[in-house]
């Protein structure tokens, strides 16, 4: 298949580009294609990890070009340091169980169900006998034709488990507790405007807190949705979720528990005429804080559950009558300059 491929490429044309962009092949060909293209994948990585894990054994590198294995493959740029290492410690616990080795470069497995098998066999530890290591990476290379990466790295545990039970409770526990730190590091929240008067929020919670997050929105957008089914409409459930999310927000800031941000409890400022917020004319609102515009009608429902703080303007938009209760600002104030200088002033 490859030869005629290339014989109808022509000269100077990658055969796989041509058939991509001129459709030489039939859609069963390109399939069977791709199936040897990942057999002879499979090939190229087991000797690719043989040669890696000979060269660690050695340490080739270090005699021929004073650097470490995995200082080898960074310095040609190929690879991450992360990475790297990574790829020789794998390659040396591939050498450690010739089954897997022989069934990859056979093409009998693909790389990532040789990752799974490998990476669930190398928390045995060295007193294991090596025949049963042996034994338990041949069944599970037996078991590939019907498992994929995730499910062998699984079926691994329990080899070990039976293995060595003392070694997987206390690998279990490790990898419970690596998990939970990576998640503590790892977590944050963002929002960006998304050029459309939304709001795009991501972000990443530990374990516990998500778990959190996730049991209060299912509880507040299963009611939403219920009602709103009650009624013959269709809310689904992701729109559910964001109205729970701003549900969470309304009743922080109605209960109070909201705590002290700039001498004042967080607050969203809105401008509006008054004749619009009444409905005497047409018009629209503005969100102080991200310029985004309102209708009249959500102008409407933000001052149902708010403080409508009248301000009086003056020459050149300046707020009058603001007060001098005490020396520092009050939260009324604060609103007022926010409302003027739109953000900070410098020199103020």
């Amino acid at each position: 298949m490859f030869e005629s491929v290339e014989a109808v490429a022509g000269d100077g044309v990658p055969a796989g580009l041509w058939c991509l962009s001129n459709e030489a092949l039939s859609n069963e060909a390109l399939l069977d294609e791709l199936g040897a293209a990942g057999v002879e994948l499979s090939r190229v990585q087991a000797r690719w990890w043989g040669l890696l894990a000979e060269a660690e054994r050695r340490g080739a590198a270090m005699e021929v070009h004073e650097v470490s294995t995995s200082g080898l493959l960074t310095s040609g740029n190929s690879h991450t340091a992360r990475a790297a290492r990574a790829e020789v410690r794998l390659a040396t616990e591939l050498r450690a169980v010739p089954e897997v080795a022989r069934a990859l470069a056979s093409g009998g497995l693909s790389t990532d169900q040789a990752r799974g098998i490998v990476q669930g066999l190398s928390v045995l530890p060295a007193d294991v006998p090596d025949a049963d290591r042996r034994a338990a990476a041949a069944h599970l290379v037996e078991l590939a034709a019907e498992h994929g990466p995730d499910e062998l790295r699984r079926l691994a545990h329990h080899v070990v488990a039976v293995l060595s039970p003392d070694t997987v409770e206390e690998a279990d526990r490790a990898a419970v507790e690596r998990a939970d730190r990576l998640a503590s590091r790892d977590r944050y929240l963002s929002w960006t405007r998304d050029g459309d008067h939304g709001l795009v929020v991501r972000g990443s919670l530990p374990a516990v807190a998500g778990e959190q997050l996730v049991e209060v929105l299912s509880a507040i957008s299963a009611r939403a949705r219920a009602a709103v089914a009650v009624s013959g409409e269709r809310l689904s459930r992701a729109q559910a979720n964001a109205d729970a999310l701003g549900v969470l927000v309304e009743h922080a800031l109605s209960c109070g528990v909201a705590p002290v941000h700039g001498a004042d409890r967080p607050r969203v400022v809105v401008t509006v005429d008054h004749d619009v917020l009444v409905g005497r004319v047409a018009g629209t609102g503005l969100l102080v804080g991200s310029g985004v515009p309102l209708t009249a009608e959500q102008a409407r429902l933000v001052a149902c559950d708010a403080g409508v703080l009248p301000v009086v303007m003056g020459g050149g938009s300046v707020p009058l009558d603001v007060g001098r209760e005490r020396r520092l600002f009050t939260g009324t104030q604060r609103a007022f300059l926010v409302v003027r200088d739109q953000g900070c002033v410098p020199g103020l």
